[in-house]
Order: structure tokens, then sequence, then C-alpha cells
């Protein structure tokens, strides 16, 4: 192809048509029960399905005071195969509704606009056999108080002569026309240059992926992907290196053109694409393609070990000496605890990540003259992977201290129970850490940064500093190909910015400086992970735009999907933050989420599912708290996973062994 450009569609879901129909179709919307988020006084939801006429609607449904988020939900008593939705509009000399999005009952979505030319907007569709189906406004003429559907119209019937893409090859590049801004046919360098593709029929996408010409003389720095549907995305930096494309998920649309204009770019001469692939609905980027291992990973391997502490002179408080957090043990692990006494008893007992609920084994041993007690735990029935040693004494004062640690079973790891319901939805991005982890602290070279991107750079905050995993404190790996582990401790060098900070911590960012690497508008995130509870602790699974790694937003949204705090290994908080000028018009959601405190130390899946009008924060599949969206989310989120310290709280890892770590099964993005 001209200009070494490769274009490849991978199809895995259903393709989808929107068209603009004068007619009427073969309605079942009349058979459903009909429910809104509000209604007008005087207005049923069910009006909206009386009349099954595009040509003659009925008096249809209003909302009642709301615009973007308000919806319709059809919910029928059988499956139905449904082929199409006609929605017909208030009348346009109103204001009034202009983009929304369906929720079929397999959970899948499909993101389309609403003329404002036409009252009639049909969106025809593969068939999807559902018992239910919602209609989300998303957006609204900006004078609208509320918005109205005169009729919505649903078929089960086929059509043969509508003109929809089937999904028949993963290669469809020779059904694309491509065409460009430049007579050479190439990509171009100057802001508004561009390259479009134009199928030959609707096709229903989810995620773009580029690279860079791997000899080209200048580097795309950032751009906007254009759809037919009039929907646009930001992207950014595109690499020159296959195995660290710029892949960039979003809410399925139907389409028949894609076009990448240039917003800026680095070096002189023409911008080169060696590839640029299109996916489908139902999916993942990648899949398709041999695995590709960067030829420069980053591999840091290992248990994590220290020789054993001796006891602190005025000790008055129980402490693990030896073994560190993350230790690697098998069979039996013989730990040594310092006491507040000298005689005083300490018991340990052992739990499984996999079963937080379950004492897998315990002993006990009284503290020596030098007050250090040792006790030799048999772990051999405790499945491999994390696992908590709690240990626990009785001071000279007659209170109870205990400290929990966390060690690790080298072995296969046990099947992951199945995946929360996500339904039908499009798996765009799956990380099982299931090879060595390719990362450096800026992110260059490698897929993951370790250290929060900025516009310059990356940055640490709390109270710990995101080390180097090129140095000898790095504090990520991958363990038995199952698990990443993320670790603090406390470092003797300098601090290199002059805070007088004494850890280091770790992160993981999906995004690099420059926004190349992975991000998504509007999508599922989860993250499934097991954590300690040591003082001070602070880890995170959080989202933050991609777009302001390149041009700063006068408004910076974030979401955190959880943060945890080690004082209190009972609770946890989802927030969202607007920050704005020193402000932050965020909602914050703090609770007890975990009946004990022993269960937040076994796996759990964190989640936020983002939509354009709202973030739903889920723990094990439950939702437990909501949000509505914030200003700046329609940008495309990179994620974050980290193990900071601090977060205002004070930290206190000596008992703990000087450290603590985190493990993370997966994260998965779904759109």
């Amino acid at each position: 192809m001209a200009g070494g450009l490769a274009l490849v569609l991978v199809v895995g879901g259903a393709a989808v048509a929107i068209r603009l129909l004068g007619r009427g179709v073969d309605d079942i919307a009349g058979q459903a029960r009909v429910s809104a988020s509000s209604s007008r006084r005087g207005v049923s939801a069910q009006d909206v399905v009386t009349s099954g006429s595009v040509s003659d609607p009925g008096a249809g449904w209003r909302s009642d005071q709301q615009t973007a988020g308000a919806w319709l939900l059809l919910t029928w008593p059988s499956a139905h195969a449904l082929h199409e939705v006609t929605l017909v509009r208030n009348p346009l000399v109103e204001p009034g509704l202009s983009s929304g999005y369906l929720t079929f009952g397999d959970r899948s979505v499909l993101s389309f606009p609403v003329s404002t030319t036409s009252r009639v907007t049909t969106v025809a569709f593969t068939p999807r056999s559902v018992t239910s189906l919602r209609f989300t406004v998303t957006a609204a003429t900006p004078s609208a108080r509320d918005v109205t559907v005169s009729e919505l119209l649903v078929s089960d019937e086929s059509d043969p002569d509508r003109d929809i893409a089937q999904p028949t090859s993963h290669d469809v590049g020779p059904a694309a026309a491509r065409s460009s801004s430049t007579s050479d046919g190439s990509l171009g360098s100057k802001p508004g240059a561009w390259v479009e593709y134009t199928f030959r029929q609707p096709q229903e996408v989810a995620s773009v992926q580029l690279v860079g010409g791997s000899g080209a003389s200048a580097r795309l720095t950032s751009g906007e992907l254009s759809f037919s549907d009039g929907s646009s995305l930001f992207v950014g930096e595109v690499l020159g290196r296959a195995e660290l494309p710029t892949t960039t998920g979003f809410m399925p649309r139907v389409v028949t053109s894609i076009r990448l204009t240039v917003t800026t770019t680095r070096g002189t001469g023409r911008v080169d694409l060696a590839e640029w692939r299109i996916y489908q609905a139902g999916a993942t980027p990648g899949r398709d393609r041999p695995p590709v291992v960067a030829p420069d990973p980053i591999v840091v391997g290992g248990a994590t070990t220290a020789p054993c502490a001796k006891a602190p002179a005025g000790l008055a408080r129980l402490a693990v000496l030896c073994p560190t957090p993350g230790t690697a043990v098998s069979g039996r692990v013989s730990l040594r605890v310092a006491t507040a006494a000298s005689g005083a008893l300490v018991s340990a007992t052992a739990w499984s990540a996999t079963a937080p609920a379950t004492t897998v084994t315990s002993g006990g041993a009284t503290s020596e003259a030098d007050r250090v007690a040792t006790l030799d735990l048999d772990v051999s029935a405790i499945p491999p992977g994390p696992f908590t040693v709690r240990l626990a004494t009785i001071d000279p004062g007659g209170l109870p201290q205990r400290i929990d640690l966390v060690l690790y079973r080298p072995g296969s790891a046990p099947a992951a129970p199945a995946p929360d319901d996500v339904g039908a939805r499009t798996l765009v991005y799956d990380e099982e850490f299931d090879a060595p982890l390719s990362v450096s602290r800026t992110g260059e070279g490698a897929r993951y940064a370790a250290a929060k991107p900025t516009t310059d750079g990356v940055e640490d905050f709390g109270d710990a500093i995101f080390a180097d995993p090129q140095g000898p404190e790095g504090t990520q790996d991958v363990v038995d190909h199952s698990y990443l582990r993320l670790a603090t401790r406390a470092t003797a060098r300098p601090d290199p910015q002059g805070f007088g900070r004494r850890y280091v911590g770790a992160l993981l960012s999906s995004a690099r400086p420059g926004a190349s690497g992975f991000s998504v508008q509007y999508g599922y995130f989860e993250a499934r992970m097991a954590v300690s509870s040591t003082n001070g602790t602070w880890p995170a699974f959080w989202m933050l735009p991609a777009d302001n790694l390149v041009r700063p937003r006068t408004v910076v949204p974030e979401i955190d999907a959880v943060e945890l705090y080690g004082h209190d290994p009972t609770g946890a908080c989802s927030s969202t933050h607007e920050r704005e000028g020193g402000m932050d018009r965020g909602v914050t959601d703090c609770g007890r989420r975990f009946a004990d405190d022993r269960s937040p130390t076994g796996w759990h899946t964190y989640a936020a599912d983002v939509t354009p009008t709202g973030i739903t924060f889920l723990l094990d599949g439950k939702v437990v708290a909501t949000a509505p969206q914030v200003r700046g989310g329609d940008s495309p989120m990179f994620f974050l996973l980290d193990l900071a310290l601090g977060g205002g709280w004070p930290i206190d890892l000596a008992p703990a062994g000087g450290g603590a770590v985190v493990y993370v099964d997966h994260v998965r993005v779904y759109v």
C-alpha cells in the first residue's frame, strides 16, 4: 500500500448502520413495558410506544427537567432478536436531544448521533437477542431544559435491502478507499494534514491502533480521529515501534469513514505511519497478531529479601524482623519477631488471598530474653500466590498488638474466578501480567511508565519516590507469570528532589508522556488486586485524561476507581475530581467496604464504569458508589496502578518488616 501504511479491520462483533428513514417499521416496542428516568407531570413513559408509526407518531414522552442522562427503558417478557431502532424526536422547532447511546440487554452498547435536520433517526444492526433495551440521552442543545421523544420503534424483522457489513474477514483493507490531503498519499507533516479511509459498507468500530514508521524523520505528537458520524477523539503521540502502539478505545459507533488529522508533530519531513489498525466491536486490539516482545524489556524479578534485622533498643511494640514483605516461601517459613517485653507470647495465623476468611495454619512462640520470638510455620497447605500472616501479642500494659505481613508462595496460580458480568461488551485492553514487565520510569522504550506522566515528563506524589525500575530499587515485577507485584520500602539514598522522602513506592501507567500508549473514551475499567494493611500505604487504581499530557487542560478530570488506606483496612474511597485553578469540584464516597480487616488482603475486583453521563463504582461486581460525569470526562482516559504512601495519613512501615506489597492479577478495560 502506498506510503507503507497498512490498514487492518479486525472483525469481532455485530456490524451496524445508521440510516434516516421516512417509512414505517414492523414495531414490537408496543409489546414492551416502558420506564423512564423521569416524566413530566401528565406524561407517561409508555406514551412513547403508543402509535407504532414514524409518519404519525404519538404525543410521546417528555423528561422532567432532565437532558443529558435522561433515559427510556423497554423490557419484554421474552427475548427478541432486535434488528433496528427508530427514534422520532421532538419537533425540530424545539431545542432537544442531539446524541445518545443504546444499551442492550446483553450489556453491549452503541453510540449514535440524533439527526438535527430530520425528526427520524434509525439505527440498524445485526441481531441482538435480548429482553431489554435502554436509550440514554448524552447531549442536548444548550437551551433545552428537558427532552422529548415522540415515538420509539423497535423492529425484530430483518431487512434484506439494508447495506450492512457482515463479519466475514479480519482484513478488509481492500474494501476501503484511501484518500489524503497530500499529493503522494502520505499523512504529511503540517497541522491540518490528513489521511482518511472510507469503507464500502458501514462498520461498527471500537478501537484504533497506530504505529509510526521506524525510519521516519518526523513523528506525530498529537492528532484527531474524526468519524463519519460527526464524533471525534484526541489521539496522542505515535511511536515508530510495532510493539509500542498508540491504542485508543471508545464506545462502539457506526462509521463509513475514519480520518486522522495532524495537530502537532516533532522533527522535519513527512510523518509516516507504518500501521493503522481498526478493530470492530467484539475484538481486542493485538489479539489477531503474534505476540511481540519488546527488544529491550526491563525485567525485575526474584523475591524481595533482606537480612534479618536486630530488635531495636527500647522497642515498645511488636515488629517483624524477617522475612520482608513479598518474600517467596515454600513449605515452612521461619519468622523472627521483636516484642516489647521478654517472655511475651506471640501467635501467628496465616490465610490465603484466595480464601481470606479461612485460617490455613497457625502457631505460637514465646519471646526469648532478647525479646525476639521465632515462629516456625508450615505453609505447605496454602495455595500458591500471596498470603497473609497475622502476628499478635499482648503488650506489657495488657493491650493487644498485631501486625499483618504479606508473603508469597510460588507455584502455578489457582484459576481466577469468573470475571464480573460485562456481558457482550468489547474487551479493548487485557493485561494478565503473564510475561516479563516492560517498564521504565519515564516510559521511554517500554510499555509502561513507572511514575505519573505529565506534559513535562513524569512526577511523584505522596510521600514515596516512584523508583526507577532500571535502578537497584526497582519496585515492580511479575511473579510466576501470574501477578504484578508493587512494593514500597525505606531507602537510604537522598531524595533526588530534596523533599526529604525516605521511601520508594511503585506505579504503572498505561500512557507515557506525550500520550502514547493506551487510553479509552468511556469504558469499564477493572483491576483485580490483593493489598496489605500497613499503616501509611495508599494503593489506588485510577484514570487521567490523555490529552492533558500534550496540551494542559483548564479543567483536569480524574476518576479514582478505588483508593485504599492501610490504617483503615475495612474502608475504601471512590472519587472523581474536577481540578481548576486550585479548586476541586469532584465527589468523594468513602465508607466501610469490607466486613472485617482480613478481607482486603484477599483478591477483589475494583471497577469504574465510565459513561457519557456518569460513573458507577463497583467492588466485586456490586455497586458501592455513583457520581455524575466530570467536566473533561469525555477525553480518552489512561489508567494508573500504584502503591503510594501517605495521602494525609502517618506512615509506619517498620512493624511490618519495613515495607509493604500489593499484588495485581489483571487489568481489563471494556467498551
